[in-house]
């Protein structure tokens, strides 16, 4: 199955073995500020602590080395070019000024800062405040690809793939370096998703695992097979929906822990920009109990937990009255999305269906209750970014895949909206 507006534009090289990980491949959407450097790609800055390199672990691949840079001008991290303007909807811009077509089941990344994207052949890091797209990888020759970034600060992770091999790099985009922390031979061991934060370095070969991104020290983090259908990370915890848990994963540690335990099913979470919540849907309300990962799905709410104070808060109160199945959410602050049904649709009642759909987009304000729905906003897998809802879009005309950004105050979305 498939998740999103299928986003399957063919790629162009021989690694679809190595990510076509059914329903178990991690999205990773990344959330996490990086607070070493205020300084995003060429920016000017002093070495800090935090970049002195420690001796090379037991079983590192490589030390961390300087990059070559990626600009025909000399420039480490060029600035991508403007490009055409897309008509993706009212209020709704692209993000990234090229198509990134690439399966849907690996997805762009973000953190407060940054968001960022790959088209198989470069890997894109967005400067929210400044406006600016970077190159920060680039695939090497037509048998290469970068794919599964994540960025985290001033670290961005990605899987490089030469099919059947591959490996697991690390850029650090203020001191203009990169690390190898994992590699291999063979495809049957290949990371299914990548992640970081400011100390490990994570991949996900069916288990978890890290290394330290200063000694280089690998390690088996969890024996417990780790399937995310999204994924992000804290300063100390990799966070994952799985097929069926919300699941944090103690970074230092490798304790496993459900951060809201119930029977029933919990899908399509992600934490908020700041990483201070996780939010998802669940099912444990009725008729919710009855769904299932990949067949029959009924209502489902919207479930945040707070990572700071462990409180646990249902969004919203569908079922069993009126239960209407949901996707995707996301948080900021006192801004939640979603996506469910459009208005004249009927209600799907299994999970391909729901991932299949042409989605509506909800907004909800926690504070004021206020609830407004649009099915003039097609897009998938959004975040809320700096107030403006992130997200996937396919372009109706030429099957092309965009990541926008759309601002849920323009005057051009009609909104329909209720206040409880």
């Amino acid at each position: 199955m498939n998740k999103g507006n299928q986003i399957l534009a063919p790629v162009v090289f021989a690694f679809a073995a190595v990510v076509a990980w059914t329903c178990t491949t991690c999205g990773g959407e990344s959330t996490s500020n990086g607070p070493e450097s205020d300084a995003g790609p060429e920016g000017d800055v002093e070495s800090s602590d935090a970049s002195d390199d420690g001796p090379v672990g037991d079983g590192g691949e490589t030390d961390w080395m300087p990059m070559e840079p990626l600009g025909e001008n000399g420039e480490f991290f060029p600035l991508v070019p403007s490009g055409p303007a897309i008509d993706c909807g009212p209020g709704c811009e692209a993000v990234i000024p090229k198509a990134v077509n690439h399966p849907d089941y690996f997805s762009y990344s973000f953190d407060s800062r940054y968001v960022s994207e790959t088209d198989v052949r470069e890997v894109f890091v967005l400067d929210i405040a400044k406006g600016e797209v970077r190159i920060v990888a680039r695939a090497a020759d037509d048998d290469d690809g970068v794919i599964q970034p994540h960025v985290h600060g001033r670290y961005v992770s990605y899987h490089r793939v030469r099919y059947p091999s591959g490996r697991v790099e690390v850029v650090d985009i203020v001191e203009k370096r990169v690390r190898v922390f994992d590699a291999y031979e063979d495809v049957s061991y290949a990371a299914r998703g990548t992640a970081v934060n400011n100390h490990y370095a994570f991949w996900i070969p069916g288990n978890l695992r890290a290394a330290d991104l200063t000694t280089g020290v690998k390690r088996l983090l969890t024996t417990e097979i780790v399937g995310c259908d999204r994924h992000c990370t804290t300063e100390t915890s990799f966070l994952c929906s799985t097929t069926t848990d919300v699941v944090n994963v103690d970074a230092n540690t490798g304790e496993v822990s459900v951060i809201a335990p119930t029977a029933a099913l919990q899908t399509d979470g992600i934490c908020s920009p700041n990483k201070e919540r996780f939010v998802w849907i669940d099912y444990r309300d009725p008729p919710g109990p009855s769904s299932t990962y990949d067949g029959y799905r009924a209502g489902g709410e919207v479930y945040v937990f707070d990572l700071q104070s462990n409180e646990l808060t249902r969004v919203t109160h569908d079922s069993p009255t009126a239960p209407t199945a949901k996707s995707y959410p996301a948080i900021e602050n006192d801004t939640v999305v979603w996506l469910e049904a459009r208005s004249s649709e009927p209600q799907p009642d299994t999970a391909q269906e729901i991932y299949l759909w042409k989605p509506a987009l909800v907004w909800y304000d926690l504070q004021t209750k206020k609830r407004c729905k649009t099915d003039d906003i097609n897009i998938t897998r959004p975040a809320v970014i700096d107030g403006k809802v992130y997200g996937m879009y396919v372009h109706e005309g030429d099957g092309n895949v965009w990541l926008v950004r759309v601002d849920l105050n323009s005057s051009n979305i009609p909104w329909s909206c209720t206040q409880s």
